[in-house]
């Protein structure tokens, strides 16, 4: 069976991601082929200027900001 691990991470109304980042101090973005939810949508973003990761496989990328202010 396919997980659905956008929503597990995602959680009822946002809250998994929202307490996620709150307790840790990251910022969490769902990217890639279908982490939009209208495909309709997506098709038109997909090759605008700061959507490039439409072409990509869907993912989390998890950004944080270290004590020297480094952003991983």
């Amino acid at each position: 069976s396919k997980c659905n691990f956008i929503g597990r991470i995602i959680g009822p109304a946002g809250m998994s991601v929202k307490q996620l980042e709150s307790d840790t101090g990251c910022h969490i973005l769902i990217r890639g082929r279908g982490s939009v939810k209208d495909p309709r949508k997506e098709q038109r973003l997909r090759g605008q200027p700061g959507w490039d990761h439409l072409e990509e496989p869907l993912h989390v990328l998890v950004t944080a900001v270290d004590h020297n202010h480094i952003v991983y």
